[in-house]
Formats: C-alpha cells, sequence, structure tokens
C-alpha cells in the first residue's frame, strides 16, 4: 500500500517540476512581481487592452443589446 503511494506521490512531484519547467521554458522564464521584466510585461498589457478598447467591439449598438438580452434574462 505504501509502495503504490510512494511511487504516486514521487509521480505528482515529477509532474509539478516537469509543468514548472515547460512553462517557464514557453513563456521566457518566470515572472516575479516588483522585476524588470514584470514591469515590462504588465506595461505592455495594459497597452494592448487600451489599444483593444478604443477599436470596440466592431458590433452595432443593436447588435450588442441583442446579444445581452439574449445571455441575460
Amino acid at each position: 500500500m505504501f509502495e503504490i503511494l510512494g511511487k504516486v506521490a514521487i509521480g505528482l512531484f515529477l509532474g509539478v517540476i516537469l509543468i514548472v519547467i515547460s512553462e517557464s521554458m514557453s513563456s521566457g522564464g518566470p515572472i516575479i512581481k516588483g522585476t524588470k521584466k514584470y514591469n515590462k510585461v504588465n506595461k505592455d498589457s495594459d497597452a494592448r487592452v487600451k489599444e483593444t478598447l478604443k477599436k470596440g467591439s466592431g458590433s452595432s449598438k443593436q447588435e450588442l443589446q441583442k446579444w445581452w438580452d439574449a445571455h441575460h434574462k
């Protein structure tokens, strides 16, 4: 019984380690609050959100009202 639990625990531990490593590699490493990298990513994401909000959804007011009425009863 303990042998199986030990193997499961080791497997979970190694799985978590692999996930952390793969996420770090895919995003260019961890982003820690207070670092220059964090500040740059935060600033860039704010700029993207502002730009998206400026452009709008591309839908007319009537289309948006129809969607709202259909999804918020």
